[in-house]
């Protein structure tokens, strides 16, 4: 695969990745607030959501962008700041 081609794929990986974080934040805000507002505490929220599938998938999905999404940005932010003097 040459540079180009890889390039591509990565600038539209982090792209996609960064739109399904922007998902999964609001989401994650929403479900604090609303455990806040109700006064819930951790005890019970563990409660409520240990064993529920829904909240299981909704925050695997949100780690993998992370995980797709971090490494990507840290190697061009490496790449940027240690570039090679030619």
């Amino acid at each position: 695969m040459n540079q180009g081609v890889l390039q591509a794929k990565l600038w539209y990986a982090q792209r996609i990745s960064a739109m399904v974080l922007g998902i999964c934040v609001a989401v994650h805000l929403v479900i604090i607030f609303y455990a806040i507002r109700g006064g819930l505490s951790a005890q019970e929220i563990l409660g409520r959501t240990q064993g529920n599938l829904l909240f299981a998938v909704f925050y695997e999905i949100f780690v993998l962008a992370c995980f797709v999404h971090a490494p990507i940005g840290m190697a061009n932010i490496l790449q940027e700041t240690f570039q090679r003097a030619e």
